[in-house]
């Protein structure tokens, strides 16, 4: 009866049809359930046949029209003149609207649905959701998050990411072990804490498998190839990696600190290029621990054999620049090696 178009037939056979429903509509429920607009259905064929569609006659749209002009009125006593009045300010507004500046707001140019009032920026960042503006809300305080607080909150910012969407797809298919078709909750506790099986083993969350994937990928690798190529390239090319200082800043540091005979080339790039250190409970320094050490330790042996850096490495240099390292012993990658040992194999 709603169509754009009625069919007699269709309307015959309602018309026909609707007593029967409401009579089987008696043997189901009580007396108490029937009232006039239980009994309206059986009028709506007829009516719909002699006007026309319903839609046509509907009330609805003109209630909603009252309703808006009657919050318009402000004197009660001159109801009519209000709502010309305002109907008249609202179509002149409309009308200038058409005039103004694009980043002045208006009816045609409303403010965002999520707008805090924050004042607008240009963000160097290119992920989507770190483009919008934003405050603070709530009264300042400070509150330190636990580990679960702050995973579920990464988690819940890497969600509304659309970058994030094929990684976190990738990850379902491949952690997910169930047949059954996994829920919204299912999901969010397999990325927080992994999948479970009947043994207690659990596997590798959300954030354990993002690393994994990154340190596998080819954009990880080039990187690689490149920070290794860095080792044997001159001083003044050789990229600083690892969050150690600068070349010419450890240089001068080197040189305030000690002189100029202390701030040569091999001090300088040991230093440079050294990472954390491990030494055992009774002070012995550990063996090298990997492939990655022992290029470091061929590249400063390498470096010995310049003319420049005919001296040994200075000790006391070294334990000030890495902070309390055991004296006499040179910073190798994840360890430390005796610098007697390292200049035996360099002159060797």
């Amino acid at each position: 009866m709603c169509a754009k178009e009625l069919s007699k037939e269709t309307i015959y056979s309602l018309e026909q049809q609707v007593v029967v429903l409401v009579c089987k509509l008696e043997k189901i429920f009580p007396p108490g359930f029937f009232n006039p607009m239980q009994h309206l259905i059986i009028h709506l064929p007829c009516e719909a046949r002699l006007g026309g569609p319903v839609q046509s006659r509907w009330s609805y749209p003109y209630e909603r029209r009252i309703q808006k002009l009657r919050r318009k009125v402000k004197n009660r006593a001159r109801v009519e003149g209000c709502i010309v009045e305002a109907e008249l300010v609202e179509e002149a507004t409309n009308h200038l609207s058409l005039f103004f500046r694009p980043e002045a707001r208006s009816v045609r140019n409303k403010i965002p649905r999520y707008n805090d009032g924050a004042s607008t920026f240009t963000s160097s960042c290119n992920l989507e959701i770190f483009k919008y503006p934003g405050r603070c809300m709530s009264p300042r305080g400070v509150h330190e998050l636990s580990t679960e607080e702050c995973e579920a909150a990464f988690l819940y910012i890497l969600t509304n990411m659309l970058e994030m969407d094929e990684l976190f797809k990738k990850f379902d298919k491949e952690q997910w072990m169930s047949r059954s078709i996994a829920k919204p909750d299912q999901l969010r506790d397999l990325r927080l804490n992994g999948w479970k099986n009947s043994r207690g083993r659990h596997g590798p969350n959300f954030f354990d498998w993002l690393k994994e994937e990154y340190w596998t990928s080819n954009e990880y690798k080039d990187k690689r190839r490149a920070a290794q190529a860095s080792r044997v390239k001159p001083k003044d090319v050789a990229p600083n990696r690892g969050g150690s200082r600068p070349w010419g800043e450890t240089q001068q540091l080197l040189e305030y600190k000690f002189g100029h005979d202390k701030a040569g080339t091999l001090n300088t790039y040991a230093i440079m290029k050294s990472g954390f250190k491990k030494v055992d409970n009774t002070g012995r320094s550990a063996p090298i621990p990997s492939q990655r050490a022992q290029n470091r330790l061929d590249n400063y042996n390498a470096r010995t054999q310049l003319a420049e850096n005919l001296k040994e490495l200075d000790a006391q240099a070294l334990y000030f620049m890495e902070g309390g390292l055991v004296h006499g012993r040179v910073p190798i990658a994840d360890g430390v090696v005796d610098k007697e040992t390292l200049i035996a194999t360099a002159k060797s």
